[in-house]
């Protein structure tokens, strides 16, 4: 599906009425009915640009390069593989446009953080 700026910013406005504060990238993935976070970075940039786009406050929490390799380490330590989707759905990590934005790509992330990159064949 096609959506406007004007529909997404809708979209926000829409979950704030509903749940009482703006959404989490992590509650809009995790939501069948919404429009991906991809899909506002498409739109707007970053996901903070949305919702800075909205009015909403962004949620800012600036990691160094080397808390978020920490954090892709921990992920990982705690039994499962740090997937894109898996990491996406966390709320307490940096969400997965961060870590391609930082290291180039998210496989690039995985390699700096010392973890195997698998492939999707």
């Amino acid at each position: 599906m096609t959506y406007t700026d004007t529909e997404l910013l809708g979209v926000l406005h829409e979950f704030a009425d509903k749940h009482g504060n703006p959404p989490t990238a992590p509650e809009i993935n995790n939501a069948d009915d919404l429009p991906t976070v991809d899909t506002f970075i498409r739109h707007f940039g970053t996901w903070n640009d949305a919702l800075d786009a909205a009015g909403f406050e962004p949620r800012l929490r600036r990691r160094s390069n080397e808390e978020l390799l920490t954090e892709l380490r921990e992920f990982a330590s705690d039994g499962e593989y740090p997937t894109h989707t898996a990491v996406g759905d966390c709320e307490d990590m940096a969400s997965p446009s961060t870590y391609k934005r930082r290291f180039g790509s998210w496989s690039d992330a995985l390699d700096a953080a010392g973890l195997p990159v698998l492939n999707s064949k």
